[in-house]
């Protein structure tokens, strides 16, 4: 079979991209409000952009709480997700996304 074949028939049995994979894998932290004490990877997924409030578009959390983040506790890192999750689920329910 020709490599040019090969390589397409790879693409169709292939569920997802590499890059998907990874970006799905760096969201799973932050779907559910549920984290337990194990779970304090930063929310950040590289979408920086703050409102008027100085909150993050793309995490949630607020410039003090991006700032605080590597110095903070494993339980100010929880508060801190469970805050952020909050404040997306938010503003998705008042902005209708």
């Amino acid at each position: 079979m020709p490599l040019r074949l090969r390589l397409a028939a790879y693409r169709l049995r292939r569920p997802t991209s590499p890059a998907k994979a990874i970006a799905k894998s760096r969201l799973s932290h932050v779907k559910s409000l549920d984290y337990s004490d194990q779970d304090c990877r930063s929310p950040c997924v590289r979408n920086c952009c703050l409102d008027d409030n100085d909150i993050c578009l793309g995490c949630g959390r607020s410039l003090t709480e991006i700032r605080d983040w590597h110095d903070a506790s494993n339980a100010e890192k929880l508060t801190i997700l469970r805050n952020s999750r909050l404040r997306l689920s938010q503003r998705k329910f008042s902005t209708g996304e």
